[in-house]
């Protein structure tokens, strides 16, 4: 067993992404789970920390919300919280992945605002989320915030772990439209450059 690694970030901040990551790095991973996250709802904390603890590295939910209890039983561990550049990017996102999937968005985010909420309250909700991460973890060694769209990646996330960076390209899973068309543009001007080399046109 590697040292554990928890993503705390709520859905929609690149967490499919960061799970990658550890995938790539070699660490058996675990991801958003109903039956998980019914074990959450109902309190049964004993339940899900021994679930927990046959992974290297948790995201999504429940995990990301119970940051604190996976803190106190696992001292030492590490925290990665993924974030956006801002709360009208995560909402955009957050609902265009709702629609996509024919699901109410309050259900994107288990509940945590309710049905027929507006977007001032997911919007809160988020920006809660991280604020509260970042003053329990203040002054900690133990915890990064990280933000694929402020170019964070590899380095950042091998620096943090005191990793090698892998000779695998940075994988940028599950990403929104936009953000999906920057990757494969750039992905397509190294074969334009061959191309004009080889041919002229």
């Amino acid at each position: 067993m590697k040292q554990k690694v928890f993503g705390i970030g709520l859905g929609r901040t690149g967490t499919t992404t960061l799970r990658k990551c550890f995938h790539l790095l070699g660490y058996s991973t675990v991801g958003s789970d109903d039956d998980m996250f019914e074990l959450y709802s109902s309190g049964e904390m004993d339940r899900l920390l021994f679930e927990v603890d046959k992974f290297d590295f948790a995201k999504d939910y429940p995990w990301a919300l119970m940051y604190k209890e996976l803190d106190e039983r696992f001292p030492d561990s590490k925290f990665i919280l993924t974030t956006r550049k801002s709360g009208d990017i995560w909402y955009d996102s957050l609902r265009r992945h709702a629609k996509l999937k024919g699901k109410d968005m309050s259900l994107s985010v288990r509940g945590l605002v309710g049905e027929g909420s507006g977007k001032k309250d997911y919007i809160e909700m988020y920006e809660n989320h991280n604020q509260e991460v970042r003053d329990y973890f203040r002054g900690r060694d133990n915890f990064a915030e990280m933000c694929w769209e402020n170019g964070h990646g590899w380095g950042e996330i091998c620096t943090y772990l005191g990793l090698a960076i892998p000779l695998e390209d940075f994988p940028h899973s599950n990403p929104s439209p936009n953000l999906a068309k920057r990757y494969y543009l750039k992905a397509r001007r190294p074969i334009r450059a061959l191309i004009k080399k080889y041919t002229g046109l």
